[in-house]
């Protein structure tokens, strides 16, 4: 944890900050399904998932001031859920959602854009039985994302994003002394609200 502290204080060091530039808050839901591999543990098993997260947003030229392309960092603390068939493993994480917004039309105070995004994450969570199943791992996910950004004031916007995501899981799996590693994936719509102030 204290790799990813010091990962994530030195990315907020290393942003570029300008005049076009924003920072803010962000809210993302969504859901979707997927299915975890078998391995010495489970089964093949498909689940459907659902998350929501808070975190931090970055973005370089949200209202498209300065060219027609803007980089967006969303870094999130996530409550990500996989159920199946009445279980459901509960997994915390922590995300780093990187999109890349080309501007396709905009006006003095927004702008509608669009553009890929790829995830990486971190993240651990178990079961909610009785004896848990416990996994521990990391995240890499590739997603398309259409948007607008809206200048509500001098120096204050809102963001809204939809999209979907791909997203690929490994890591340890343990339950009663025996782990093994795992591998799963889902494929997720999600929605996201962000405030914005520069």
């Amino acid at each position: 944890m204290q790799r990813i502290s010091l990962f994530f204080l030195l990315l907020l060091l290393l942003m570029p900050v300008s005049a076009y530039s924003a920072i803010g808050f962000s809210f993302e839901v969504g859901g979707g399904s997927g299915n975890f591999n078998g391995n010495s543990i489970i089964f093949n098993t498909d689940v459907d998932t659902g998350f929501a997260n808070i975190g931090f947003v970055y973005d370089a030229n949200p209202y498209a001031e300065q060219g027609n392309f803007s980089y967006r960092l969303n870094i999130a603390l996530e409550g990500h859920d996989y159920k199946d068939r009445g279980v459901t493993l509960e997994t915390g994480a922590l995300v780093f959602d990187n999109t890349f917004a080309f501007t396709l039309a905009k006006s003095e105070r927004a702008t509608f854009w669009i553009g890929p995004q790829i995830r990486v994450g971190f993240m651990n969570g178990e079961t909610d039985e009785f004896d848990p199943l416990e996994v521990d791992g990391s995240m890499f996910g590739l997603g398309a994302v259409v948007g607008t950004n809206i200048k509500t004031a001098s120096n204050v916007g809102t963001g809204l994003s939809a999209g979907v995501r791909s997203t690929a899981l490994a890591g340890d799996m343990s339950e009663s002394g025996f782990s093994d590693d795992f591998t799963a994936h889902a494929t997720e719509f999600f929605v996201n609200l962000a405030l914005l102030f520069n």
